[in-house]
This record gives C-alpha cells, structure tokens and sequence, in this order.
C-alpha cells in the first residue's frame, strides 16, 4: 500500500520543499534509549513493534482498508516525492483525509497488483524520547520498492489506552532507485 499510495498521491501533492534526501527522517528526535539487555521495556516495545510491522505488512499485501485502523484518530501523515526535475513535494494529512486517499487507491485493480509485488525490507526499530512527549515512543522505519520506485517510510508508534500501538506520525519519502544510485558518492 506504502508504494501504491505514494502513487496515487503524487497528483495530490502541491507544496515543494528542498532539503530532504531518500532515507533521511525528518522526525524530531532527543535521543535514543539505552540499549543495555537489562532495558526490558525498551526491548518490549522493539518486539511489538516488530509484530505491528508484521500486521501491516500482511494487511498492506491484501490491500486491507483495516490498515487505517493502525492508524492514531490524531495520526499526521506527510506523504513526499522526490520529483525527476528536481524538489520534493509534499502533502500532510490528518487520519480522515488519508483514509479517504487510501480507500481510493485500493479500488484500483493496479494498486493491488503492485500491493502484492512491493517488498518491504530494512527494518529498523528504536523506543526514543521524542520532543514534546513524556512517554516512550518507537521509531519504526523501512523501505518499500517495486522495479524501479522505492519508499523510505518513518513511523512513529505509541500505545493506545487498550496497549496497542498506533502510528501518531508518519513521514514517507518516495523517489527513483535509478536516480537515488546516481546520486551516490564515487569512492
């Protein structure tokens, strides 16, 4: 769904900004938490958020609208393209309006091909201090590709009252493979 929405979005996209570059995160970070084996809750919330990814995952290859369910009701989404001329676009959305956009997209009969070809890899979890937060949060972050697409994905997930997590901020970036490889310092 990450790659397939992307897609759908780039119409949808309207303001550009600079600054921005594939795999980068623009999440406002303090800092991360210990990693010592006896931080339990810090490992506890790393194996949730693993299992979380496993469920959109499964979800994202069905083309499940229950996806939206993953989501915060005060969730943010800033969805970007790095664009072939040059610039990002990108588009913020509450809970309500990405709904809307992924409903849209799962209609289409190529959305749901490419749900079930995209790849999803480069997991990478942290439980951090996040600004303006007292609570933990986790940081979950991946990639998506499909040919010659990729998405570079940042979550952030926190529980809700039931102990479940949900996305409260999300920050995707999608660009070319062949342009981000170009891109590349020579060694």
């Amino acid at each position: 769904m990450a790659m397939a929405l992307a897609a759908t979005l780039l119409t949808a996209l309207p303001a550009v900004q600079a600054g921005h570059h594939p795999g980068k995160s623009n999440i406002p970070i303090v800092k991360e938490q210990g990693q010592a084996p006896e931080d339990k809750p810090s490992e506890a919330l790393k194996e949730k958020a693993g299992k979380f990814f496993e469920t959109y995952r499964d979800l994202d290859r069905r083309s499940d609208p229950a996806l939206i369910d993953l989501y915060s009701d005060d969730a943010v989404i800033h969805a970007s393209i790095e664009r072939a001329g040059g610039g990002i676009l990108t588009e913020k959305f509450n809970k309500g309006e990405f709904k809307q956009e992924l409903l849209r997209s799962i209609k289409d009969e190529r959305v749901k091909a490419l749900n079930k070809e995209t790849v999803l890899e480069n997991l990478q979890i942290k439980v951090i201090k996040h600004e303006g937060r007292k609570e933990q949060v986790t940081e979950l972050s991946f990639d998506a590709h499909h040919k010659h697409s990729a998405l570079r994905v940042n979550w952030l997930l926190r529980q809700d009252g039931k102990g479940n997590l949900r996305i409260f901020e999300e920050h995707s970036l999608s660009y070319s493979k062949a342009r981000a490889e170009t891109k590349k310092p020579q060694s």
